[in-house]
């Protein structure tokens, strides 16, 4: 190149002594003289020209790097689309290439414009993107509680309307339906959402469990269940939230099923979110990813829309099993002859703007088969009358009629009674009760209603033999 060889020049010019001293000379009476000296631009117009762009470049280069910051402490937002996750690899840590914020290295005042153009070459350095350090800590849930046991005083709910939902949840990407859980004296407790289809119901994943559900609390309150990891829990970062992400094996590692769950807060406001997946060759720990960075995004619900409620008729009353028992409405209709190897847990006296009695729960304690009985005693509703049916029908109750999963196998005019029948109480016989004994992946589940006049037993069992049950309610209808 000619440069270079301009450069390689300089070492081939050789002076005589006398000329040498000729130049220290010169040089010597210059730096004491006070003349004002001419600059020699024919020679250094090329060189300020060159500076002169380079400096340019660096002037505009912040821009193009999308800095987007009016001052010198900034952070470079890298985004690498359509991230893709191996579910396959080990435990704890697996790579997520998704937004996050690194610290860029603040970039030097430039000089103020100087006759020496050279001078500004030591002080810039060109800038660059710094590489990406972005993880996703996958932490591995041990145990958590059952969010269904949360007492909430003189609770009452409100479904979210469209415009409450856009103010809260925006921009999900997918529906839901949302209800505002308030305490007795209007005080929002929190937002449970849950993720619906087209046509309004639920979204679910293998049939048992909800595809997504989303717990908005104000005040940084957790309102979900409690969780245990195996060795502490480590922390992500989408776009520099601190995000704590968990995954459970739901039915044990030989099955793949998993539930994926995060927590995050914004702005003072709880979020918990939790969806279920394929444990191995599925897209939940993305989706989930995506859902929390689509939230992050949008910013923080706005919670103030749901003030100042519209306070219903309430009760909501703790009480012990000889205290449920006493109800004079609906205390006749509790068991007393619960298995014995099931502790009480609790009872509530319940009345809202669509229930009207006592719900009552057992379970075994120290158990990881989670045996537990819910019952439930109240005024019958139109929606359990709609869904009685007789012994004689069986298409219409029983599970062995029909295969996994029942939305293929089930006729849809039959759905409603299939998944809730109510039984009439002098038809009940112990083998329609163990008809609802649904045994999947080792679980046993059991759900149905049974009807005396105009108040209505609903049960709800996991892992407990049919037989069991039946002892239970034998005793009422006799």
């Amino acid at each position: 190149m000619k440069n270079k060889n301009i450069i390689n020049a300089w070492d081939k010019i050789n002076a005589s002594n006398a000329t040498h001293q000729r130049i220290l000379s010169n040089i010597k009476n210059k730096a004491h003289s006070t003349e004002k000296r001419k600059v020699p631009w024919k020679i250094f117009a090329p060189i300020a020209t060159g500076l002169a762009a380079a400096v340019l470049v660096i002037l505009i280069l912040p821009s193009i790097i999308n800095t987007n910051q009016q001052n010198l402490d900034f952070n470079i937002v890298v985004e690498r689309p359509n991230p893709t996750i191996d579910e396959n690899a080990p435990p704890n840590i697996i790579g997520d290439p998704r937004l996050e914020t690194i610290p860029a290295t603040p970039q030097p005042t430039l000089p103020h414009a100087t006759e020496n153009a050279s001078e500004l070459i030591p002080t810039i350095p060109i800038p660059a993107l710094p590489p990406s350090t972005s993880d996703i800590n996958v932490n591995i849930i041990q145990e958590q509680s059952d969010s269904s046991r949360i007492f909430i005083d003189g609770h009452f709910w409100h479904t979210l309307t469209q415009d409450e939902l856009q103010a809260v949840l925006p921009g999900l990407g997918f529906q839901v339906h949302a209800v505002a859980n308030y305490s007795g004296d209007g005080t929002l407790f929190n937002v449970s959402a849950y993720e619906i289809l087209q046509n309004g119901d639920t979204a679910m994943f293998e049939e048992f469990f909800m595809r997504t559900t989303i717990d908005i609390s104000p005040k940084g309150t957790p309102s979900g269940p409690l969780i245990y990891f195996d060795d502490g829990k480590q922390t992500s970062y989408i776009r520099g939230v601190p995000v704590i992400i968990g995954r459970s094996n739901v039915l044990g590692a030989a099955e793949n099923v998993a539930m994926y769950q995060a927590t995050f807060e914004l702005s003072g406001i709880y979020y918990q979110i939790r969806l279920h997946d394929n444990l191995r060759g599925g897209n939940g720990q993305n989706r989930l990813v995506d859902i929390v960075d689509t939230i992050i995004q949008n910013g923080a619900a706005n919670l103030s829309i749901l003030d100042s409620p519209v306070i219903p008729e309430l009760r909501d009353e703790r009480l012990t099993l000889q205290e449920a028992k006493q109800d004079p409405n609906f205390g006749g209709f509790l068991p007393t002859n619960a298995p014995l190897y099931l502790s009480f847990d609790y009872a509530r006296r319940v009345m809202n703007q669509t229930f009207n009695g006592i719900f009552a729960f057992w379970y075994k304690p120290i158990s990881m088969s989670f045996e537990s009985i819910r019952w439930q005693v109240g005024e019958a509703t139109s929606h359990d009358f709609a869904n009685v049916v007789s012994i004689n029908q069986r298409e219409k109750f029983d599970l062995s009629l029909y295969t996994i999963p029942f939305a293929e196998s089930v006729p849809p005019e039959l759905s409603q009674f299939v998944m809730n029948p109510v039984f009439l109480a002098h038809e009940l016989t112990l083998e329609a009760v163990q008809s609802r004994a649904l045994d999947s992946r080792g679980s046993i589940q059991m759900n149905f209603g049974v009807l005396f006049g105009n108040i209505v037993i609903n049960v709800s069992a996991t892992n407990i033999p049919p037989e069991e049950v039946w002892k239970m309610l034998y005793e009422i209808i006799e």
